[in-house]
């Protein structure tokens, strides 16, 4: 059975834009580059700018942020801030898996929209703002968890699975591919949430129904 978010996706397709929940028109923008971004300091420490960078981050007394890059060598890719010998590379170009709207996992102010007649359609929000994954929007501020964080966490090993932090009803699992260790995004149905331990897509009433279960068992025990 088509979702219905196959349905809003040829809407999308016919109309030329995207229109936000906040009532602004977003005009699409389908020439998105797919090299690497280069990821920015937003604190203190030391983070991975590329596959191959690591940023060493440094917090000035007015509030700035200097940050200072050193490459990798050529048998090592930057993991968790730090150069990792043999090491896989954590980028990967956006492919679609599913059908439906995905925030690109790298940075804030993309989005994704994959539909099978079409394929994938890359977006870059306005300038300025970010893309917010529940509401499959822009014109959200720079300053939000997926562009402090990413807006999906990096891969740290093969197969790791888990919700996309700012929409469980997307979820990715990390494969390895030509050298790559990224992050593969896919979708739960509407009304549902992906749970990690479970690994399965799990309805409201199912959440509800659960915890009344453990609070009927701890009755009983007591």
């Amino acid at each position: 059975m088509a979702r219905a978010t196959t349905y809003t996706v040829s809407c999308f397709i016919l109309s030329a834009f995207v229109l936000s929940s906040r009532g602004q028109a977003e005009a699409p923008v389908s020439t998105v580059s797919s090299s690497q971004p280069v990821r920015q300091c937003t604190g203190a420490g030391q983070i991975c700018a590329t596959c191959d960078t690591v940023s060493v981050c440094i917090a000035n007394v007015d509030g700035s942020i200097t940050s200072v890059n050193q490459s990798c060598h050529a048998d090592e890719n930057c993991v968790d801030g730090q150069c990792v010998q043999g090491a896989l590379c954590n980028y990967r170009p956006f492919q679609c898996s599913e059908d439906g709207f995905y925030p690109d996992p790298y940075d804030c102010t993309k989005y994704h929209v994959c539909v099978g007649a079409v394929g994938r359609l890359s977006f870059q929000c306005p300038e300025g703002t970010s893309y917010d994954a529940l509401s499959s929007s822009c014109g959200y501020p720079l300053n939000t968890t997926a562009c402090i964080d990413r807006p999906v966490p990096d891969c740290s090993q093969r197969l790791q699975i888990g919700a996309v932090p700012t929409n469980p009803n997307l979820y990715y699992i990390c494969v390895e591919h030509d050298g790559t260790l990224a992050p593969e995004l896919y979708q739960c149905p509407g009304g549902y949430t992906f749970n990690a331990a479970k690994l399965s897509c799990k309805g409201a009433e199912e959440t509800s129904s659960g915890k009344k279960d453990k609070k009927k068992s701890k009755k009983s025990k007591e």
